[in-house]
């Protein structure tokens, strides 16, 4: 998202000097520079406004389109005002026009070519993210029988359930009832009546991305309750299962 909104930004602005060129002012460009960067700046806070940099919701293309031009709509009458209080504002009103057609077109490409396709074969997979908990985890349950209780008792059914829940909502992708386990997954309070030691898993599937599936890479179970499952997630995850075999 970081790299988007500096994309984005850098070319609002330069949207802003290319049209004063493109319109044979070519020998003033720099007496645009202040309502060039209100202009950038401004576009760049009311898209954000209409929710185009949220990570939790992808936008389909035209989503996307009318919400710009939403924003576009309201901001460019803005810009056009503010820059008349501005040094250049003249030069940056008399190609205004351009200066918007400039910039909602590029705001498109910038999307649609940087954001989704040059970004991801430039940068591919640079951060590692660790989530460390338990699947199940109720220390009660755990030691109900004395601290010397052997570690490999049959699991409980209520370990089981839970951990079936959280496999096969995750193959589904199912988020919205993932995010809402406590609720919906059988037995969540009793194995977790604090959810602290499970969070860590939604970290690392946030990192991963909800087009992604979560991986089951390793399944156990501890006393008889205390579940060791691991998930991989992201575009690497069949990849690092395959080579733990």
């Amino acid at each position: 998202m970081l790299l988007q909104l500096a994309a984005e930004l850098s070319w609002l602005f330069v949207a802003a000097i290319l049209a004063l060129a493109l319109h044979g002012n070519s020998t003033r460009p720099l007496g645009t520079l202040a309502p060039a960067l209100v202009f950038a700046v401004l576009m760049v806070f009311l898209n954000g406004a209409f929710g185009l940099y949220r990570r939790d919701h992808k936008l389909r293309f035209g989503e996307y389109v009318t919400r710009l031009f939403l924003a576009m709509l309201i901001g460019a009458p803005i810009a056009y005002l503010v820059a008349a209080v501005l040094p250049g504002g003249d030069d940056f009103q008399s190609t205004f026009r351009e200066a918007v057609v400039l910039a909602f077109g590029g705001l498109v490409l910038v999307r649609q070519v940087v954001v989704w396709h040059l970004v991801p074969a430039l940068l591919p997979h640079r951060v590692l993210v660790l989530g460390t908990g338990s699947m199940t985890h109720n220390l009660r349950r755990v030691f109900a029988h004395g601290l010397d209780a052997p570690a490999d008792q049959p699991e409980i059914a209520e370990s089981t359930a839970f951990r079936r829940w959280m496999l096969q909502r995750g193959a589904e992708r199912d988020w919205d009832a993932l995010f809402d386990y406590r609720r919906l997954a059988p037995h969540a309070a009793d194995m977790h009546p604090t959810d602290e030691h499970l969070l860590p898993w939604y970290i690392a599937a946030g990192a991963g991305g909800r087009d992604t599936t979560p991986i089951r890479i390793h399944d156990s179970v501890t006393f008889g309750s205390l579940a060791m499952d691991a998930y991989a997630f992201g575009p690497e995850a069949e990849t690092l299962k395959a080579a733990l075999g």
